[in-house]
């Protein structure tokens, strides 16, 4: 188990907020049935298991026997998943090549998902392979295209936003840095939730390349790790809430939150002022995929009746949740409800 803060110190941070367990179960009902637009690069995430079988007799290699491999969904298409999986209605915008990508997203699409594939000629479909041997991964194989999509891919995008907004509650951006979200397409996306009085919620990476948490200024909420803060303010000396001063001054959003892994989540709400969190204590399995689940709860109880702390207890313990499994494995309703409430019974 990660060694984080006691459950006493949860429930501190919950009542420093006049937040109650009442306010969490009832934030928790509101999942079920939130229409979302995901616009965002759509990743397949593979999971080979391997055996080592020795070293290599002429070089000092790992020599390793192949075993089955897991696929899932990830980057949006990990959103699409989560989303889903929490009940929500999504229509999903993605981009993948020309390849075997479209077929393999649109041959058994799972219920409430409407696709909009646009395809690439120019770039694969975009995938992570890891391999893991005896229990650890040794290594991870991509199969990517990082340029910017063509004009007329932009195009397509556009025009499936468009016509797509005006039936979401949200809207939901996954920003891997692949291609998709372009400079353009960025300012298209923020202009017109503007234009439609759509919440804007944004995930930006940075992962091999440098991020651009900062071309998301305005929108209503972001969520970036330590690492992607920093990154985006050029400080990586400062402490914590003279990081999350500078990031909030530098993005003006409605609400803006800051993973710092053991040490749990701090934010601000340009209601609820400055808020922290302590990380909510579970065995660790596999990290991959926890953002994700994070903002997918965070963005789902994004909403005037829902207390900043009621929905970022939620959101903690979804991301919590899905580091106990191998794999980008998306949480149910019922998994999180009962693990919400579980929780809760330990921290009041």
């Amino acid at each position: 188990m990660i060694q984080v803060a006691a459950p006493s110190s949860i429930r501190d941070a919950l009542e420093r907020h006049g937040t109650t367990r009442e306010d969490v179960l009832d934030a928790l009902g509101l999942l079920p049935g939130a229409r979302v637009l995901l616009v965002g690069d759509f990743i397949a995430d593979w999971y080979t298991y391997c055996t080592a079988i020795g070293k290599t007799s002429k070089t000092p290699t790992l020599s390793v026997k192949r075993g089955p491999t897991d696929r899932f969904w990830g980057g949006s298409g990990l959103f699409a998943t989560n989303l889903l999986g929490l009940g929500a209605i999504v229509e999903y915008v993605t981009v993948c090549g020309d390849d075997w990508g479209a077929g393999y997203l649109m041959r058994e699409p799972p219920a409430n998902l409407s696709l909009h594939v646009v395809v690439d000629p120019t770039r694969p479909t975009t995938i992570k392979e890891r391999f893991w041997v005896d229990g650890y991964k040794l290594l991870q194989v991509d199969t990517l295209e990082n340029a910017y999509v063509p004009v007329s891919v932009h195009e397509q995008v556009a025009g499936a936003v468009a016509a797509s907004i005006g039936g979401c509650d949200l809207v939901l951006t996954s920003d891997s840095r692949h291609g998709m979200m372009s400079p353009e397409l960025i300012q298209l996306m923020k202009r017109i939730c503007r234009e439609h009085g759509k919440p804007l919620v944004v995930d930006t990476q940075v992962s091999n390349r440098r991020g651009n948490v900062d071309e998301y200024c305005g929108v209503d909420l972001i969520c970036a790790n330590e690492t992607e803060a920093r990154d985006c303010i050029r400080d990586e000396r400062c402490g914590h809430d003279v990081l999350l001063d500078k990031l909030r001054d530098c993005l003006r959003v409605r609400r803006v939150i800051i993973k710092l892994g053991l040490d749990g989540l701090m934010g601000f709400d340009e209601r609820e002022r400055a808020f922290r969190l302590p990380a909510v204590p579970v065995d660790v399995r596999d990290p991959i995929g926890s953002g994700d689940a994070f903002l997918s709860a965070a963005a789902l109880t994004f909403r005037p009746q829902v207390k900043v702390m009621a929905s970022m207890f939620i959101a903690a313990c979804a991301g919590a949740l899905a580091v106990t499994k191998m794999g980008t494995v998306p949480n149910t309703l019922a998994e999180l409800s009962g693990f919400v409430e579980r929780t809760l019974d330990d921290v009041f």
